[in-house]
């Protein structure tokens, strides 16, 4: 939990690298403990900071696990801000649906 929390810290700060990187040590660690919730909030996460970065390939990455590991994530990134520039791409559109 402290390598997501302090990727959101990074996150809120807006120093997306390093929020991604604690994104990517929390999801490892997450996924030996099994703990298959909270690696899909961190997918989201990672998304999230992906997407306020810029970086459409790891969004989209990012987004595709977080959605297949929980599908309310769908409907979560179809109305948040994080996302907006990315609500009129295509592939964007198919992962969420919309």
């Amino acid at each position: 939990m402290a390598y997501d929390n302090r990727g959101l810290a990074w996150h809120k700060k807006g120093e997306y690298d390093r929020a991604i990187e604690d994104y990517d040590r929390a999801i490892e660690l997450f996924e030996k403990a099994g703990d298959r919730k909270n690696v899909a909030a961190a997918f989201y996460n990672r998304a999230s900071a992906a997407a306020l970065k810029g970086d459409k390939p790891i969004m989209l990455e990012s987004l595709r696990k977080a959605v297949e590991l929980d599908p309310v994530y769908k409907k979560k990134a179809e109305e948040d801000e994080d996302f907006k520039k990315f609500r009129d791409d295509e592939e964007f559109k198919r992962l969420v649906g919309g």
